[in-house]
Formats: structure tokens, C-alpha cells, sequence
């Protein structure tokens, strides 16, 4: 109950509105006085309440004046009201900001701090993406950004993942996964799990994600820092790749294995 609140405490709603509109969500039509003993909201209260929650389309009012009756739109119907709203205000947002936007220099070397902004940073830089990608990521790390990834995955946008996980479990439904299996040592050496982003040889999110939460990566599209990273994760992928091959196969496969060895897509 206490998440639901909060999710519509978001929603610019008080705390006593909020519990109304559960109440009433959990009981179905009722009268100012029913929803008055069942929230514990003062009677004098509560129709200031109700009024304001049918003004903002969260609950509808029957003709009746003697009771009158409210009820919950449903759920599906508040969420799609919702999503219109924001959708239109963002549009709106978007192209009024787009005026008085000046053309920025992306070849400085950016900051990004707190992991919620990382992977916002992330999950942009993958929607944008259009020819060829490569990532380095731990498992704990892979569902703020899954959904874009497999996207391009099922897209055929080459996307190559070197994928690290503590428990070594490495099932991930992509269809180029190098597994790094050297997470103990990597994590020792960093001090944290590493996060590498590189999208179409233009753009590069790269840093440490640690695990009291303190994060912090760069970001940029200084050309030079993207070949870097670029070249670190495919240098990773190599490796791997001849290391898979060492545990798998005879010497004449390891000889043909070592040929290709930087044919990784």
C-alpha cells in the first residue's frame, strides 16, 4: 500500500487524495459518507477531496444529489489518460526547448553521476543506434537496458556484448555473448563492475558502477576516446573468444580458431 501511495503522491496528488482514491478504488461506487468512515477523512473534508479528484479525471460523480455516488474510472482507462497527458505535455516540452537549444560540443569529455542517470544516458544512446554496437556489462546491470538492446538484436543491428555475472550465469537472450568468466579479478581490479557503451563509432558512455550505489562514468564523442573503448572491448572479445576455443578444441582447431580470431560478429 505504501508503494502505491507514493506512485500516486508522484502523480501531484496529497497524501489524504491519494488514500480517498484507493478506498474508493478498493470499494467501488460510494457516497461522500461512505468514503468518509472508510478513509477516516473528516466529512467536512471529503467532498473537497472528491471534488478535486473528479475535476483531475481520477474518479466520475453521479447526477444524484441526494446521495451522490463516485467511482473509479478504471485503471487501464486512468493509465492511458495519463500517458496522453504526459505524452502531449513532453511533445509540447520538446518543441518549445528545441527553440532556445544551442548546438552543444560533444568532443569535450562529459561527467555522468548516479546510476539512474547513467543508464537513462544508455537507454538513449541505444534508441539512436543505427549501425553497430558493442557493450561490456555485468548481468546485475543488464535489465536497465535489455529491452533497447534486444531491440536491436532482433533487428539485426550488429551488437556485440561482453557480459560479465558474479554467479556465472550467463543466459541471455542475445545473440552475440562473449561470457568474461574473470569477474572475481576484474571486479578486484576496478574496484566495481564496469559499464562500456560504444554506438555507430560516434558515442561512448564508460565508467564504474560500484557497489555502495556511488557511480560515476564519462560520456562523449571525442573520436578518439570512442576507437579507445571500442578497441578495448573487441580486444575483450578476442581474448575470450581464444580462450573458448583453448577449453573446446584440439590443437588444428586452435590454429584455425587463432586465423579468425578477429572475426568476432
Amino acid at each position: 500500500m505504501d508503494k502505491v501511495l507514493e506512485l500516486l503522491k508522484s502523480m501531484n496528488l496529497t497524501d489524504v487524495e491519494a488514500k480517498v482514491y484507493i478506498e474508493l478504488l478498493k470499494n467501488g461506487p460510494s457516497t461522500g459518507y461512505e468514503i468518509s468512515k472508510i478513509s477516516a477523512v473528516s466529512r467536512s473534508r471529503v467532498y473537497n477531496v472528491l471534488s478535486k479528484l473528479v475535476k483531475n479525471g481520477f474518479i466520475v460523480a453521479s447526477k444524484s444529489k441526494n446521495p451522490t455516488y463516485y467511482n473509479c474510472i478504471s485503471v487501464d482507462e486512468f493509465i492511458n489518460n495519463k500517458k496522453f497527458e504526459y505524452d502531449s505535455l513532453l511533445l509540447e516540452m520538446s518543441n518549445e526547448l528545441k527553440k532556445v537549444e544551442c548546438s552543444n560540443n560533444m568532443d569535450y569529455i562529459w561527467y555522468i553521476n548516479g546510476y539512474d542517470n547513467i543508464f537513462n544516458k544508455c537507454r538513449n544512446i541505444l534508441k539512436k543506434s543505427k549501425k553497430e554496437v558493442y557493450v561490456q556489462i555485468w548481468m546485475e546491470d543488464v535489465p536497465q537496458m535489455y529491452d533497447q538492446l534486444k531491440k536491436l538484436d532482433d533487428e539485426n543491428i550488429p551488437l556485440l556484448t561482453v557480459l560479465y555475472s558474479s554467479d556465472h550465469k550467463y543466459k541471455l537472450d542475445l545473440k552475440l555473448v562473449y561470457k568474461h568468466g574473470f569477474e572475481q579479478e576484474k571486479h578486484e581490479e576496478l574496484g566495481g563492475r564496469l559499464i562500456s557503451l560504444v554506438s555507430d563509432d560516434r558515442e561512448v558512455v564508460f565508467g564504474r558502477i560500484f557497489d555502495d550505489g556511488e557511480s560515476e562514468v564519462i560520456w562523449t564523442q571525442n573520436r578518439s576516446l570512442v576507437f579507445l573503448v571500442e578497441e578495448y572491448v573487441r580486444h575483450d572479445a578476442y581474448c575470450l573468444k581464444l580462450i573458448d576455443s583453448v577449453g573446446k578444441s584440439d590443437f588444428s582447431n586452435l590454429n584455425q580458431c587463432i586465423s579468425n580470431i578477429r572475426d568476432i560478429f
